[in-house]
């Protein structure tokens, strides 16, 4: 046997089979991964958090106004006239809302009697924001502050609800 011509190879790195196993296994642990996170219902989960805390906090400043009011709200034609009055009273420095995009068509304003004065006649309120978008409110996707208290529903309020609970306190019946 002739060794002479037998060479004897070291390995200098990988063979393509076994760097496109190990890419195949970075892919799916990379897929369980990023379904698992769901960044998109992270985004949706954040902007629903913001807007329902900027409705709460609209919802704390009729309250406030009201106390000043012998229990009378600010009314309004929509969400920017309210805070308009809001703001002009001190209460809140919120002077508009922007929601972020998708859920400003979803965004009403009530107040009880309907066309009512500020100060004066308002007897109720409800700010309603329906189409919530995170998963964790496909069964609850309206957020609404009635009266002072807020709440997740599956349907919202309407006028005529509104006009039965008028003068209730923290949204007594708005909520469960």
């Amino acid at each position: 046997m002739n060794m002479k011509f037998a060479v004897l190879r070291k390995s200098k790195g990988f063979t393509l089979i076994e760097l496109i196993v190990v890419i195949a296994i970075l892919g799916v642990l990379a897929a369980v991964l990023i379904t698992t996170i769901d960044p998109l219902d992270k985004i949706n989960a954040a902007n629903d958090a913001g807007v329902t805390s900027t409705l709460a906090q609209i919802g704390r400043a009729e309250d406030g106004y009201a106390a000043n009011k012998n229990n009378f709200y600010a009314g309004g034609a929509n969400v920017d006239a309210l805070l308009t009055t809001l703001n002009t009273a001190g209460e809140t420095k919120i002077s508009s809302y922007a929601p972020p995009t998708g859920y400003a068509a979803n965004l009403t304003f009530l107040d009880s009697p309907d066309a009512c004065t500020s100060g004066s006649t308002c007897t109720g309120y409800a700010i309603i924001q329906q189409g919530l978008k995170s998963k964790k409110y496909v069964a609850t996707p309206v957020y609404q502050v009635v009266n002072g208290k807020g709440c997740f529903v599956a349907v919202a309020i309407t006028q005529a609800q509104l006009d039965a609970l008028a003068g209730a306190v923290s949204g007594a019946g708005a909520c469960p």
